[in-house]
């Protein structure tokens, strides 16, 4: 698993956007919000590109998000990189 995120907290907006290795990006979002992996509503996940090349997908974590859906969130990116 990649994450890429600004180290300085005021560039970073609350978004991280992260790979799994041999996982492609639409993947990954299709599993998290229609598969068994869904964080509910407050995490918002789409793919995001460089240069019109979608390599990676983006969590936008809104200020309505509580903190066990973050650690669902983590929970769910590492059970899919292990699988």
């Amino acid at each position: 698993m990649t994450v890429y995120a600004s180290d300085n907290p005021r560039n970073s907006c609350a978004l991280v956007s992260f790979n799994i290795r041999d996982k492609k990006p639409s993947d990954i979002v299709a599993s998290m919000w229609y598969g068994p992996y869904w964080n509910g509503p407050n995490t918002y996940l789409r793919t995001v590109s460089a240069s019109g090349n979608y390599s990676a997908v983006r969590a936008s974590l809104h200020v309505m998000v509580t903190a066990k859906q973050v650690d669902a969130l983590i929970d769910m990116v590492r059970f899919m990189a292990n699988e």
